[in-house]
């Protein structure tokens, strides 16, 4: 390694990932600090995912059947020989300065891990990808050096002892997307987990329908584990958010009610519509404003728009989630399986 830098391999779980495969790859052989080795695991692939690995290089490990991005990602780590074990998806890319900026973290003993972020230029085009891609990207990028409780394994680096210690990641039932919560949860009880918004991804984010099931099963998923430990994430999922995204809904629900209302109540609760609208909107004012800043009026008019209208989806997640952490005593955080 360059800069006497610890040894990094770097893991790319991967199913079906021809399509992005070489793209990813390709990154890591263009970054400035060169990894130790590039693990790719074919989690059970029908198409020539495994041909391009090795085609460029990889060191491939296959998985049949299908195991899951959990089980993939703990059968690189054991496969693993660096002490930094980098963990990036099929379908990103890494800037040339990734690795090192990742790494130079480790010369403090202290940290146990480093998350990165997305870049704020997606590697799909289309408005809904270019939206969720600044979505994410403003706000990671505006807490730098937060000791962070997600290891969002798109873009994460982490000790080996650490992975091990907190006891790799957890596969639960499909569906069940949490596993970068819970395993950043145990990782954090380790050491440090640190946000470095200079670490970054490009990301082929999806369309619509990507968008939809995010801010609908996965906003479930994540109420519900916010439930259960009654802590907010401290990026995402703060309550400043959940403010503006309720507020969107009750802003549209209390003007509907004034319509139907006698007279004396209506011109009150167009009042109380006006207010949590300018609630919602304080709430989003930054993101629009980053919008504006990197796509223009038109972009950001469509992005405030899109905004209110994914705040029902995710108040309706959300009050689903809550229903179910109240009412159903299974606890599907408690089906771990897969840990290395």
């Amino acid at each position: 390694m360059k800069h006497g830098l610890p040894g990094v391999s770097v893991i790319v779980p991967a199913h079906n990932a021809a399509a992005t495969l070489e793209q990813c790859l390709r990154s890591v052989a263009g970054a400035s600090c060169r990894p130790l080795e590039v693990i790719v695991v074919d989690d059970g692939s029908e198409d020539s995912t495994a041909a391009i690995a090795r085609g460029l290089g990889g060191r491939v490990i296959t998985l049949a059947p299908a195991q899951g991005p959990a089980a993939a990602r703990n059968a690189g780590a054991r496969a693993a020989a660096g002490d930094i074990l980098f963990f990036v998806d099929a379908d990103t890319a890494m800037r040339p300065d990734t690795i090192a900026r990742a790494a130079a973290h480790f010369s403090d003993p202290s940290i146990a891990g480093v998350v990165g972020i997305y870049s704020d230029e997606p590697l799909r085009p289309g408005f809904f990808a270019e939206y969720y891609c600044l979505l994410k990207h403003y706000a990671l990028s505006r807490k730098p050096g937060l000791s962070y409780n997600v290891f969002a394994s798109q873009c994460a680096a982490i000790r080996r002892e650490a992975f091990f210690s907190a006891g790799g990641f957890s596969a639960f039932p499909a569906g069940v997307d949490i596993e970068n919560d819970e395993f950043g949860r145990r990782v954090a009880a380790v050491g440090r987990l640190l946000l470095d918004p200079r670490v970054q991804v490009g990301h082929h984010f999806g369309g619509f329908n990507k968008l939809f099931y995010i801010f609908r099963h996965r906003v479930f998923w994540w109420m519900a584990y916010f439930m259960k430990h009654r802590r907010f994430d401290e990026v995402l999922a703060t309550p400043a958010a959940a403010a503006a995204a309720v507020s969107a809904p009750l802003s549209l629900a209390a003007f509907l009610l004034a319509l139907s209302a006698p007279p004396a109540a209506g011109p009150a609760l167009l009042a109380l519509s006006a207010l949590l609208l300018l609630v919602a909107a304080a709430g989003h004012a930054g993101f629009i404003g980053f919008c504006l800043k990197k796509k223009g009026a038109l972009f950001s008019a469509l992005s405030a728009v899109w905004l209110f209208l994914f705040s029902f989806v995710i108040v309706f997640g959300a009050l689903e989630a809550v229903v179910y952490s109240l009412f159903c005593p299974a606890d599907p955080f408690a089906r771990r399986r897969g840990a290395p």
